[in-house]
């Protein structure tokens, strides 16, 4: 009898922006967990909470480097986008008019607007391209 020969299974391609949506995700659950850590210490100090958040804390500033990586779907550039009120949040300690954020969350912001710039400049070429074609279309006599 002949050997089958297997047919491999194709290997979905991953989202372009696996990495960074995961990384955006990470570092809300690291932050919210701190959070809620918190709040739930009994304690006058927080030692505990604070104790036990610091590794959650590293895991965060980790998750943010990882983020920092281009985007390059409005998925992406979404997700960063949702995780900068949380940076905002947790800088909020400092005084209302000086909020204090990381070097890396420096480094993230302006991986985000220039994700953004270059998304956005796509979808503004790619809308202007369109104008001009329909303007065409409508001067063109039927």
């Amino acid at each position: 009898m002949a050997k089958r020969k297997t047919i491999p299974k194709p290997v979905p391609s991953p989202e372009p922006d696996a990495a960074v949506i995961s990384a955006c995700i990470v570092y809300a659950q690291c932050v919210a967990g701190v959070a809620a850590g918190f709040k739930a210490d009994p304690g006058g100090n927080c030692d505990r909470a604070g104790r036990l958040g610091t590794t959650m804390e590293r895991r965060a500033d980790k998750a943010l480097l990882e983020a920092t990586a281009p985007a390059a779907t409005a998925e992406g550039i979404s997700a960063k986008a949702r995780i900068v009120p949380m940076m905002l949040d947790e800088a909020s300690d400092a005084p209302e008019w000086h909020v204090s954020v990381s070097p890396e969350g420096v480094q993230f912001l302006k991986v985000l607007a220039l994700d953004a710039k270059v998304f956005t400049e796509k979808v503004l070429a790619a809308e202007h391209r369109a104008r001009v074609e329909a303007e065409r279309a409508a001067r063109v006599p039927q």
